[in-house]
């Protein structure tokens, strides 16, 4: 999907403003049907131009580092919550932001690597030559490297090489790009017909469920602890931010199956801890600070785990294809969010406010588990064609643990 969908979706989201939108506890429940799906679409659309300007080993610290911008929203939220009493006011305030798309879209340039993938080699060039303009690097034309291999959009290539390297080195270009001449173009059809993308969506639609409804669920359940509610959640944003941090460094070092896996360990241990302290601690002074710190560490730790499985949902599907593997898993996430609230209603009853923590910690584990199933990506190019991922799982360093 290209930069002028992204524009049309987010003028048709300010134009369906009044249409009732309510903020209970800093989230909106939105009787919108299209204003909600006209979202979906821009946020799916902007997060994979933005991992399509990067090359593999800077993709897992830019698409986590972007998740500080919904840090600052979420505190705006809170901020205006605070200040805005009337729900109404605070729903109008809160949409009228989406209109910075209208201004931000003329600036954006197109993804170069879904415009080589749809054969669209001019307007490729001129992004690249716009690109490396900008950037003041040395421009070398690659739009068929691109079209074939996203590892690099941009050859950073300060130092002068040889002719003879040079020429060896475009030969084997040449030479992979002849052996690589393989279907590029494919439809929301093709996801169900390669056994590895039924798996790849099977696992990430689970794995968006879970991240989804223990993200909002803990979210939600804030006012359900000891004190004030808005400094509940705002505490709740602000950890977000090592959070964040922490994941880029751990995407980047250490990949993003294992980091994902330990941060759901984590969140798992911790919500369960949760549900078992005020059944074993009488003094409440000491219960409702221990509550709140491991509370803390859960939303940390399911932060972390959400932000690196992002990224990594994106890179397991090819270009074209990539928007609709995302959306698939987003749709599952947007079940898991749906459960969130009701999780956090028995949250909130003193006599089955156990049950919620049990049942987050249990799928945060088999959450957790699912996820080694899945290939490695760090540092591999991403994906243009089916056959790519299907060579993954040839290949012993592709291969699921």
């Amino acid at each position: 999907m290209g930069k002028d969908e992204i524009s049309s979706c987010s003028f048709r989201y300010n134009g369906s403003q009044n249409w009732t939108e309510e903020c209970i506890y800093g989230y909106d429940y939105k009787s919108s049907g299209y204003t909600t799906i006209a979202m979906e679409i821009v946020i799916i659309s902007s997060s994979n131009l933005l991992i399509e300007f990067f090359d593999s080993t800077k993709r897992g610290f830019v698409g986590t580092m972007c998740q500080f911008g919904a840090i600052f929203s979420m505190l705006l939220l809170v901020t205006s919550a605070y200040l805005i009493k009337n729900w109404r006011h605070l729903s109008l305030f809160t949409s009228t932001t989406s209109a910075l798309w209208i201004v931000l879209v003329w600036f954006l340039p197109e993804s170069p690597i879904w415009l080589a993938a749809q054969k669209r080699e001019k307007e490729t060039e001129e992004v690249l030559k716009n690109i490396a303009k900008l950037n003041g690097v040395k421009y070398i034309q690659c739009t068929k490297y691109v079209e074939k291999n996203s590892e690099y959009l941009l050859e950073l290539d300060t130092k002068r090489e040889d002719e003879e390297n040079e020429k060896e080195r475009q030969e084997s270009k040449d030479n992979r790009m002849k052996e690589n001449r393989r279907k590029t173009k494919y439809n929301f059809i093709d996801l169900f017909k390669h056994k590895c993308l039924i798996k790849h969506m099977i696992i990430t639609a689970l794995l968006w469920f879970v991240n989804n409804c223990i993200y909002y669920g803990l979210t939600l359940s804030t006012p359900a602890l000891a004190g004030d509610r808005f400094f509940n959640f705002s505490l709740s944003v602000l950890v977000e931010i090592p959070a964040y941090a922490i994941a880029a460094l751990f995407a980047t070092k250490f990949g993003r199956r294992m980091p994902v896996f330990g941060f759901l360990i984590l969140t798992g241990s911790t919500v369960i801890i949760v549900s078992v302290l005020p059944k074993v601690l009488n003094n409440e002074n000491l219960k409702s600070k221990l509550v709140l710190a491991f509370f803390q560490l859960g939303k940390f730790s399911i932060s972390s785990a959400f932000s690196i499985t992002v990224i990594f949902t994106k890179e397991l599907f090819p270009t074209t294809l990539r928007s609709s593997g995302l959306g698939v898993a987003n749709t599952f996430g947007g079940i898991g969010a749906m459960a969130a609230p009701i999780c956090a209603h028995y949250a909130a009853n003193k006599y089955l406010n156990y049950i919620p923590p049990i049942c987050y910690g249990i799928l945060a584990f088999i959450a957790a588990f699912a996820i080694i199933l899945l290939p490695e990506t760090e540092r591999r190019p991403l994906p243009q064609t089916i056959d790519e991922i299907e060579e993954w799982y040839k290949s012993k360093k592709g291969s699921a643990a």
